[in-house]
């Protein structure tokens, strides 16, 4: 799902959505509406990081079961797409806060 600013329909930047930090406002380019986190976001945010330190738990664990370093990286891979996806699709992260 693709994330929208709710008044003109542009894009939201998936920098800001991925790496934006929780005091950071993003400004539509288009209709210059400020949006701000919401606490669903906060989850979000929570969520992602905590499925990213995942794998190096996984490498810990698999290094000590003798896996290869190749099977651990393409584990790491897969939940870095689920990751990314998971922030990219999950609706409600952010609300309007007036224009700029």
């Amino acid at each position: 799902m693709k994330q929208v600013c709710p008044q003109c329909a542009t894009p939201i930047s998936r920098r800001w959505l991925l790496l934006g930090s929780p005091g950071e406002t993003y400004t539509c380019p288009n209709c210059k509406t400020n949006f701000q986190w919401t606490g669903k976001r906060y989850l979000v945010s929570f969520l992602a990081g905590l499925l990213g330190a995942l794998p190096i738990l996984l490498f810990f664990y698999f290094d000590l079961k003798g896996l290869s370093l190749l099977t651990v990286g393409l584990i790491y891979l897969g939940i870095l797409a689920f990751d990314i996806f998971f922030v990219l699709a999950v609706p409600g992260q952010f609300r309007a806060r007036g224009r700029a």
